[in-house]
């Protein structure tokens, strides 16, 4: 059997790591970026459902809500007495639909 190419051909396995070792940075920076990009749609998704929630507990608006001197025009939306919410608006959200059962499976 006769050899094609360099007789004296020697496998350089530092070369061979060095191109493993970016090949395996490249897949963890895609893999990276794909979980961010996954976490967003999830995200959509259940901010869709925080805002169907809302939507269906819209009271109204308050054009006046607030200090007498300087009020701000606030939308309305019925909460159940036992709520207990947070400066986290999406977390509150959730916690608001715990309370009202219409958030299965929720955090």
């Amino acid at each position: 059997m006769e050899l094609v190419g360099d007789k004296n051909w020697k496998p350089n396995i530092r070369k061979a790591e060095d191109q493993i070792a970016a090949a395996r940075a490249s897949l963890v920076s895609l893999f990276t970026e794909l979980q961010a990009e996954l976490a967003s749609l999830r995200n959509t998704g259940e901010d869709a459902e925080r805002f169907a929630w809302c939507a269906e507990n819209y009271f109204g608006a308050d054009f006046h809500y607030g200090d007498e001197d300087n009020p701000i025009c606030a939308l309305v939306i019925r909460i159940p007495e036992i709520a207990r919410v947070s400066a986290d608006l999406r977390d509150s959200i959730d916690r608001l639909r715990q309370i009202s059962g219409s958030n299965p499976g929720s955090r």
